[in-house]
């Protein structure tokens, strides 16, 4: 199987097997260590992992991609480049803090890198189009990967894995191809392994090295590749990986779904006269019998570093007589609550008050998205802004409705309910009815007994009263009222003539009036 063809996922069954939530996971493809405390491993849809512990702990590192990144290669602790698909090329030079992207001049997919320096650097690759052709793909760099510059391979077939034991001397290996160069790149020769190419190798001097591939392919050479003698490796799953402390210490990794256990570790201490296989503790750790692995890396002869499926990670101090497994930052769902059922009246509208926290996992992207949706009820629900959580929400009918509340971190979702009742509107609010009595006819020296009377529907309730006013809308004199505000009172006048008053009367939503006419004679 192709590199590129790595990645599934096996969510709910891991964690089932794990006892955990379930979270998503990735493929992870490649790791590095600098010393036995720091490590860096990469792998599917943009994820870095650092380790400066020995794995005891490892923190995710934002790639800023999610292309899938298939292999890591440091110069010290500070210094790395990572490759992946679609031509991606990443640089730190600072532990992982800042990952910056260079320039690949390709978009075909990179499997593998090696710097012999913080300078000089290999990265290999291919394309492959059932219905065109296909290509293997060699880029070398000499400036820490300012420029990449393309270089002839040969070869049709996609190149797995790169190795140099010095700024000259490498192989780059294929499915069905190894390749070596004597000249730093500038040409490449095919070499006749005696079966095929591989997945993985890995040189402990010029001419001592190792190819693993599928069916359980080990070949070896003692000189420099002019010949490849085949190993039994003992199995017939894949292998994808190799890694030798010394001429005669070595690990190999890989696996294939349906072989339980899965996952496949080999180990010789006589430069692969005999492979021994290596089991982990299925007590430990049950899913990493079903996780394939598919990259190794010892910094001694006893302390080692395994990755693979499942966000699989493994650890031996011990040369792999155990291997305990390390948790990797598992992405959980995003914490979604929608806050408090609620009641409301109509015209009213629903203040929508939830809450959402998040691990900040998968990164990128890093940030949590939010979407408010009715889930039930008879009407319209209308959001002020669908997409905050706090917004409010207005309904066009009356009755009980259901709205949700959902987070999504890009990999996993969440939501939480609330219960909206939506109560109809009561009558509506009629102005007070108003009716100020009688015309009248008095004498100036007396007093015009105002006999009014209004009546209201108690609405709006507050404050379910009504305030009443008498007025003068015209005349020639003063009008004094006994009390302006009593619907029941008493008006004089300081001249005879025509004069119209008012009563009127408002319950603070609406007001009415009316006018009656006196005449007041000498």
């Amino acid at each position: 199987m192709l590199r590129h063809l790595r990645l599934g996922v096996f969510v709910l069954f891991a964690s089932m097997l794990l006892g955990r939530p379930a979270v998503a996971q990735t493929t992870l493809l490649g790791v590095f260590f600098t010393d036995a405390n720091t490590g860096t491993i990469v792998g599917g849809g943009g994820t870095i992992l650092r380790t400066t512990n020995g794995g005891a702990t490892w923190t995710a590192q934002s790639s800023g991609t999610t292309q899938d990144l298939q292999n890591v290669f440091f110069t010290d602790a500070n210094t790395g480049t990572v490759v992946g698909s679609g031509g991606t090329i990443l640089r730190t030079t600072n532990g992982g803090e800042n990952w910056i992207p260079q320039f690949s001049g390709t978009n075909h997919f990179l499997s593998s890198v090696f710097f012999t320096d913080a300078n000089t650097g290999t990265a290999v690759g291919g394309f492959s189009n059932p219905w065109w052709f296909s290509e293997g793909t060699i880029l070398r760099t000499t400036d820490g990967g300012v420029t990449w510059t393309a270089q002839s391979s040969g070869t049709t077939d996609i190149l797995q894995g790169v190795f140099f034991a010095d700024a000259n001397t490498g192989t780059a290996v294929g499915f069905s191809t190894v390749l070596q160069t004597t000249d730093g790149g500038v040409t490449w020769t095919t070499q006749s392994s005696g079966t095929a190419g591989g997945l993985g190798m890995f040189f402990t001097d010029a001419n001592t090295g190792t190819i693993v591939s599928g069916g359980g392919t080990i070949l070896r050479t003692t000189n420099g590749g002019a010949t490849w003698t085949a190993q039994s490796s003992g199995t017939t799953q894949d292998l994808q990986s190799v890694f030798f402390t010394d001429a005669n210490t070595g690990t190999a990794v890989g696996g294939v779904y349906g072989e339980a256990p899965d996952s496949a570790i080999l180990r010789t201490t006589d430069g692969g006269t005999t492979w021994t296989r290596q089991y982990v503790n299925s007590y430990e750790c049950l899913a990493c019998w079903y996780a394939p692995l598919f990259s190794v890396f010892f910094t001694d002869a006893n302390t080692g570093t395994v990755v693979g499926e499942l966000s699989t990670i493994l650890r031996t101090t011990d040369g792999g007589q155990t291997w305990i497994p390390q948790q990797a930052p598992w992405n959980g769902t995003p914490s979604v609550n929608a806050g408090p059922d609620q009641t409301i009246t109509l015209p009213g509208s629903a203040n929508l008050v939830g809450t959402v926290s998040d691990d900040g996992l998968p990164n990128p992207p890093a940030v949590v998205t939010t979407t408010w949706s009715k889930v039930s009820g008879p009407g319209t629900v209308t959001f002020g802004n669908a997409a905050a959580v706090n917004t409010t929400a207005s309904f066009s009918a009356s009755g009980s409705y259901v709205l949700r509340l959902t987070a999504n971190d890009s990999a996993l979702q969440s939501s939480d309910d609330i219960s909206v009742t939506v109560n109809s509107a009561g009558p509506s609010n009629r102005a007070p009815s108003v009716n100020a009595g009688p015309d009248q006819t008095i004498k100036l020296r007396g007093v015009a007994n105002l006999d009014g009377t209004v009546s209201d529907d108690g609405l709006p309730n507050p404050p379910g009263a009504v305030t009443t006013t008498w007025s003068k809308v015209s005349g020639p004199g003063t009008a004094t009222f006994g009390n302006a505000n009593a619907v029941d009172t008493t008006a004089s006048f300081s001249a005879a003539g025509s004069y119209v008053l008012r009563l009127t009367a408002s319950d603070s939503a609406l007001q009415a009036s009316d006018d009656i006419s006196i005449r007041v004679k000498k």
